[in-house]
């Protein structure tokens, strides 16, 4: 039966709260931990380890996962807030690789303006393996605990589970046929990198999911779960798109003006079709022009945008505040594709001949661009966190008679919905006073 927590468990639990949070930060260091790792995955950028021997209990595996990307602290808490239903769920909607159903149960910590990135909450989850259908679905009564503090001397926010039991939470096997599982500790820790504008992303799974389950399907399970921290990354790239205007169909670049890629400089065919960036109006093959999706208006729509404009736009780094963005949906005429653009009212671009995106081409050596930690997301980063640029008129380049169009990067002006929208960013707890955890 549900009943309201007193005073003395409500203490407990911060204690175990607190505690598990110190758990997950020291397990989680892949070098000088108190865990021995293995690497059972390596996929590019994200990077999957099995702990030898066994987590907390002969029962449980231990894995752990990490992964550099751009951003700020700032953006990621944002994205993991649930404060409203509407948050609620687009969190679920989000993160469904795993997640079936969550309820909230009890609130331990609720939000504080002087902490307004911290809450601990008791939550019951229902979660599903890769192999769903054939693997029974486990159920989880866990205490999430999300902290701002200080690790290293630097700034971090971690968001740790561990299950606790509940009387009005009974085991669910005979009624919906769920196997009640049991973490340890699992979650999530986010540092800022030693370089400037970059995240360390680790998440780690110490548990026990109970049942008869072969080694091989719970690795395979785990490696899925691990692969949220990609999802972040694609989500933070999401948020920034929203965040910012749009061009019109009529501000973009010709097609008919450019025969090569604006990234990759490779040259367009029959295998490599041209398709205009949203953002920055340049036209790009398919590899360099992902679709994405974003927010206009509280509308989710699907637009191609450019990987070097998926890295701006972002409130934290460029100072403005992060609302939606405002235009209207009307079909891609150029290519005939049912993808969604979008189109506000920034100062149009005037186009001229070929052009390259600044220092890019020598960089641009792998067809997939969305590979980036160790090869050209710092020079990019750089280039690309003004929002908007103007191409300058084509000049004479001597004797040759070749025409080039470089970018001239401009300073934003501040969108008429940034004022408005400003309720929308996430407050910054004082560093003066951080929870530092030894």
């Amino acid at each position: 039966m549900f009943r309201i927590l007193n005073g003395t468990e409500n203490a407990r639990y911060m204690e175990i709260a607190k505690q598990s949070v110190q758990d997950l930060v020291a397990k989680a260091r892949i070098k000088d931990g108190p865990v021995k790792w293995t690497m059972l995955s390596n996929e590019c950028d994200l990077k999957v380890y099995k702990g030898e021997g066994h987590g907390t209990t002969a029962n449980s595996d231990i894995h752990c996962a990490t992964m550099e990307t751009v951003g700020h602290l700032d953006e990621v808490m944002r994205l993991y807030r649930t404060d409203t239903t509407e948050q609620a769920k687009e969190y679920v909607q989000r993160f469904s690789r795993a997640l079936v159903d969550t309820i909230t149960l009890y609130t331990i910590l609720p939000r504080h303006p002087d902490r307004p990135n911290n809450c601990i909450q008791i939550k019951w989850f229902v979660a599903k393996s890769p192999f769903d259908g054939l693997v029974t679905k486990r159920d989880f009564c866990l205490l999430e605990s999300d902290l701002e503090f200080e690790v290293n001397g630097k700034r971090a926010w971690v968001r740790a589970y561990k299950s606790v039991d509940l009387a009005c939470v009974p085991d669910l096997r005979q009624t919906l046929n769920l196997i009640r599982g049991y973490q340890y500790d699992m979650g999530h820790v986010f540092i800022e990198s030693d370089r400037p504008g970059y995240l360390d992303m680790t998440y780690l799974a110490d548990m026990d999911v109970k049942g008869i389950v072969p080694d091989w399907a719970n690795d395979q399970a785990v490696i899925q779960w691990c692969r949220n921290l990609s999802d972040i990354d694609r989500f933070l790239r999401e948020d920034r798109l929203s965040g910012s205007p749009f061009l019109r169909p009529d501000q973009l670049c010709p097609l008919s003006m450019r025969k090569r890629c604006y990234l990759c400089q490779k040259r367009f065919g029959p295998l490599r079709k041209k398709s205009n960036c949203a953002k920055c109006g340049e036209v790009l093959c398919h590899k360099c022009n992902k679709v994405w999706q974003v927010k206009v208006n509280g509308t989710t729509a699907m637009v191609k945008c450019c990987f070097p404009c998926s890295l701006k736009g972002s409130s934290v780094a460029i100072g403005v505040g992060a609302g939606p963005s405002k235009g209207h949906l009307v079909r891609n005429a150029n290519e005939g594709e049912d993808v969604i653009t979008l189109h506000s009212d920034p100062a149009s671009p005037q186009w001229g001949a070929e052009s390259t995106f600044d220092g890019s081409a020598s960089h641009c050596t792998s067809d997939d661009q969305s590979n980036y930690s160790e090869s050209m997301a710092g020079s990019y980063y750089r280039q690309v966190v003004p929002p908007y640029y103007s191409a300058t008129p084509p000049s004479s380049s001597g004797s040759s008679g070749m025409h080039l169009n470089h970018p001239r990067y401009q300073q934003p002006r501040t969108p008429a919905w940034s004022t408005s929208s400003s309720s929308q960013k996430v407050p910054h707890s004082p560093t003066r006073n951080p929870i530092i955890l030894e």
